[in-house]
């Protein structure tokens, strides 16, 4: 049996792989557009799509900059581990809200979890809380998010968006001679 935080962090390595790839994409694009080519490559990302979305403004819609700006958001959020964010973001962009299912508890120690276990499978109240009802703000709540966004399904739903976005970059790629 595959333990849940290994798959947890293969949606997580995938889900990074495509916002990198995201990057790549809109910086490629920028290097091929000659009012950008020159751009310093310290430039945010940020920055560079701005401008990018600005270039194809004859071409582009107003989804296609939604869908932009929220996959970087997604990328940032991924990729610096923020994981509560980017629930929240994809939530405001419509998707959701849904939930994993995932609790945290504090204060267990090696002598305390078996109790512990026992207490939650009776479903007694420890002072057990739903991760989705916190923020990632510490080190400590990356686990519970990173297996809350596993179980949630919104790392698939951030792939899905970022290889639209991917798309999104490479249809405006094809109309450079009509701009």
């Amino acid at each position: 049996m595959i333990h849940p935080k290994t798959i947890a962090e293969e949606q997580f390595m995938r889900a990074a792989a495509y916002a990198a790839r995201f990057e790549l994409t809109v910086r490629l694009r920028a290097g091929a557009i000659p009012q950008l080519e020159e751009q310093p490559i310290k430039t945010s990302l940020g920055d560079i799509l701005k401008l990018v979305i600005e270039h194809y403004q004859r071409v582009r819609t107003e989804y296609d900059v939604s869908l932009l700006n929220l996959a970087l958001q997604c990328r940032n959020k991924i990729l610096h581990c923020e994981l509560s964010k980017v629930k929240e973001k994809l939530i405001d962009a419509g998707d959701g809200p849904r939930s994993g299912g995932v609790i945290k508890v504090r204060n267990v120690t090696p002598d305390t979890a078996f109790e512990t276990l026992q207490a939650l499978i009776k479903g007694q109240n420890i002072g057990q809380q739903p991760v989705e009802e916190s923020g990632t703000k510490i080190h400590r709540d990356i686990y519970g998010w990173l297996i809350e966004l596993y179980k949630s399904g919104y790392f698939e739903s951030a792939i899905v968006k970022l290889c639209a976005a991917i798309a999104v970059i490479e249809r405006l790629a094809d109309h450079t001679t009509n701009v």
